[in-house]
């Protein structure tokens, strides 16, 4: 059957590149760029339950949401893991999505990036970025003590943790000595490379 990832261009769909490419599953992808005409294409909607990049295709399965198809993805390449360890992925990608991306990073993204589209807002913004450095700093207590990746083996946690560095580098936020250490062995591997590429063209971070 073929994968097909409808999406390029935003960390959300870098997540799913990445994620494929790590586990050298070929596919094909429909390069639509959020907010553009490309969004309004019957056959993108018939996929995407929201409307947004990513979705993805599996023959006859789909799926939207970028955090629950990198989880899909890695799933397919790994054996299955017992209940508790699978527990404690679970409980760190939610605190991700959560705190780091939906919390701090896009309301940053809206009120600093499309200020046309949500208005601009100071307020937010550095309430935003202020919460980032926070949350930021919790994971880098529980989890960044100098190990490669944060389930000890290469999991979808690395996958949106350096999607979400990646993403505060390019708005210019500090990130914490360890989480960019931890940043720069992960952009080392060839998988992250590239994905990068695939997703972002030439753009630098």
């Amino acid at each position: 059957m073929t994968i097909t990832v409808w999406g390029i261009g935003t960390t959300r769909t870098f997540r799913v590149h990445h994620a494929l490419h790590e586990c050298g599953i070929d596919y094909e992808t429909e390069p639509v760029r959020t907010r553009t005409v490309d969004m309004d294409r019957p056959e993108f909607r018939t996929v995407a339950v929201s409307g947004k990049v990513p979705s993805f295709q599996d023959g006859d399965f789909v799926l939207n949401e970028s955090a629950a198809i990198t989880r899909y993805v890695m799933t397919r390449a790994i054996p299955p893991r017992p209940v508790r360890a699978q527990a404690v992925i679970d409980q760190w990608c939610y605190f991700m999505m959560m705190e780091l991306d939906a919390t701090s990073l896009y309301v940053v993204r809206r009120h600093e990036g499309l200020p046309d589209i949500y208005g601009e807002s100071e307020i937010a913004v550095s309430a935003s970025k202020s919460y980032f450095d926070r949350q930021l700093t919790t994971l880098c207590d529980e989890l960044l003590d100098g190990r490669t990746y944060l389930n000890g083996t290469f999991s979808e946690l690395d996958i949106l943790l350096i999607s979400m560095l990646d993403w505060a580098a390019f708005v210019k936020l500090d990130i914490p000595g360890p989480a960019e250490v931890y940043a720069d062995k992960i952009r080392e591997r060839p998988a992250y490379q590239a994905a990068y590429r695939h997703n972002y063209g030439n753009r630098t971070r």
